[in-house]
């Protein structure tokens, strides 16, 4: 990819550092499981940008689905 104007811009800043426990608690989907329950993670998705606008910050989500399908 290029970071460029007008070029698709999909960034992730990530963690390595972050360690954690996957609970289904603790993840974003819309059922109340999760099969890797009890896993404990290292690395986290800290912030992430979609088309250049932020739509995760510090781990939580601040805008709903602005990526589209690319075919």
């Amino acid at each position: 990819g290029i970071l460029e104007v007008g070029s698709d811009a999909d960034i992730v800043i990530f963690s390595p550092d972050y360690e954690g426990v996957i609970a289904a608690n603790n993840q974003i989907q819309n059922v109340d499981y999760t099969p890797y329950e009890g896993f404990k993670v290292k690395g986290q998705a800290r912030t992430v940008f979609v088309n250049g606008e932020s739509v995760v910050h510090k781990g939580s989500i601040v805008k709903e689905r602005q990526g589209r399908y690319v075919y």
